[in-house]
């Protein structure tokens, strides 16, 4: 018979696990050998105490920075993030002071899915070196970067280790600009009755078409309707709408198609971003569609409207400039 050597990497395994290596011969579509398995048990965890982190900062603008964690010791657990200078500063602006700000942010983070702290641990408890581009951080801001390492409860086991601060570049407001026009909107129902199919989404609602327009320096825009009021311009600032458009808007695209609430105020939001990577002015139009305001379909031209896809409205809330950043296991890299 003819021996075949493989082999692979299993990435970061759990200290201190027994394993199985299971292996079998495969033909003609069934297995063709006995099962084959081998045990074998990975080192314990190191000694959290003697490891020490290394913190790499860099590409840092006003809204974004790339950071790296290396442990010495690879084998330990550990949970890490940004914090910025004033909420530092809160919990004693000092690395043990950190062990507080460890246990609040692992209860900040336990909610319907994940609902104790080892569940949390779970999800956001790390090992070995480690990426991230942070894409929404405050301009003009005072960042640390923190670790600390953790037992499966998230008590820290060493003490926590705060990298050198960092601080982001001050806004620049581009001269790239993305707006949505639209004036026009049709009665939902009236499209869902002649295609159930296609306007499915538009049942009961208002259908509003639109156009992204932008202007020849943006690179990169994004839209977003919401059924929050955001006319305040000073609880809802460009910033903070700006963290919410590249998060949860849709990029790019020329063409939008809304299905909004009857008589409920909803507001389309967009901003462009130039080659540089700064944001212009965020675009904010709201409409309040009303039975006694459509206008007939046939004024689209056709019998039946290009539905397109349906854009998703956001909820949005205010964010407090004291909340802690929380960089969520599930967008690591």
């Amino acid at each position: 018979p003819t021996t075949i050597t493989s082999s692979g990497d299993f990435g970061t395994l759990v200290p201190g696990t027994d394993y199985y290596v299971l292996a079998f011969g495969y033909a003609d579509g069934a297995a063709a050998t006995e099962l084959t398995k081998h045990k074998f048990t990975t080192d314990p965890e190191g000694d959290p105490t003697a490891n020490t982190f290394a913190f790499d900062i860099s590409g840092v603008t006003a809204r974004s920075a790339s950071i790296q964690v290396e442990p010495s010791d690879k084998s330990v657990r550990y949970i890490w993030d940004i914090v910025t200078d004033a909420e530092y500063k809160k919990y004693g602006g000092n690395a043990e002071g950190i062990r507080s700000y460890l246990a609040d942010y692992i209860k900040g983070q336990i909610d319907d899915f994940f609902t104790t702290p080892e569940e949390v641990v779970s999800v956001i408890g790390v090992r070995g070196d480690q990426w991230f581009d942070y894409e929404q951080l405050k301009p003009a801001t005072t960042y640390y970067v923190w670790a600390a390492c953790v037992d499966a409860a998230g008590n820290a086991t060493a003490t926590p280790a705060v990298s050198p601060a960092f601080t982001t570049e001050a806004a620049v407001v581009s001269t790239a600009t993305a707006t949505v026009e639209f004036e026009k909107y049709y009665n939902g129902s009236e499209l869902y009755a002649i295609d159930d199919v296609t306007y499915k989404n538009y049942n009961n609602k208002a259908y509003l078409p639109a156009k992204v327009l932008h202007s020849a320096d943006a690179v990169k825009w994004y839209t977003l309707y919401t059924g929050t009021d955001v006319g305040d311009t000073e609880l809802y600032t460009d910033d903070l709408l700006i963290q919410y458009l590249v998060t949860q808007g849709t990029p790019d695209g020329e063409e939008r198609r809304y299905g909004l609430t009857w008589n409920a105020k909803a507001y389309i939001l967009a901003v462009a971003q130039d080659p540089e990577g700064h944001y212009g002015p965020v675009f904010r139009k709201s409409i309040t569609p009303s039975l006694s305001g459509v206008s007939p379909i046939s004024d689209l031209g056709f019998v039946t409207a290009d539905a397109g896809t349906q854009s998703t409205p956001v909820m949005l809330r205010a964010v407090t400039p004291a909340a802690p950043l929380k960089r969520t296991a599930h967008v690591v890299r």
